[in-house]
């Protein structure tokens, strides 16, 4: 019945959840080649625009210039760590000397 359709797909959400929750995520842009959705058909125009419009040619024009578009946090401390701990080490001075006053 009803009941047992839906207990078993709630059942099937939890799972898909559990694995969600375990995986790290991969987004994949998909790019439509054509309109008629003919096989080994190619629009330069459409497919240019499509990658403007998703942002991949900007992202790809910032990778070039030497940024990554994402770091791991441990990687972003191990290499700007000190940077850090020089504007903590400012903002400390500036309390104190606003405390003084």
């Amino acid at each position: 019945g009803i009941g047992q359709v839906s207990g078993s797909g709630g059942k099937a959400t939890e799972g898909l959840m559990a694995t969600l929750q375990v995986t790290t995520l991969h987004y994949i842009r998909c790019v439509k080649p054509n309109d008629g959705m003919a096989a080994f058909g190619f629009e330069q125009a459409r497919v240019l625009r499509q990658l403007q419009y998703s942002g991949v040619l900007e992202m790809v024009r910032i990778r070039r210039s030497g940024f990554p578009n994402r770091m791991p946090f441990a990687e972003f401390e191990t290499k700007f760590g000190a940077l850090l701990l020089g504007l903590e080490a400012a903002r400390k001075k500036k309390e104190e000397e606003s405390i003084e006053l």
